[in-house]
């Protein structure tokens, strides 16, 4: 981070902390549902389904922010 800093303040450009690759190949693959024995059906915090529909939105608004249809 550093060079890129002292390059951004040399050529007075401005720096992003968090640079964003906005191309097709940017989107990672997409989460992959959990079967019905991952989930213990405890009521844990975490629970493996909430992880996965968290991480599933996370993933469409990324797609959308790259024009990418969803296919729903």
């Amino acid at each position: 981070m550093f060079a890129s800093l002292a390059q951004a303040i040399v050529d007075r450009q401005p720096l992003s902390l968090y640079p964003m690759d906005l191309t097709p190949q940017a989107l990672p693959p997409k989460p992959q549902a959990p079967v019905d024995y991952d989930c213990c059906g405890g009521g844990c915090a975490d629970c493996e389904l909430r992880i996965y529909l968290r991480e599933l939105q996370r993933w469409q608004k990324q797609a959308r922010q790259l024009g990418i249809p969803l296919d729903d």
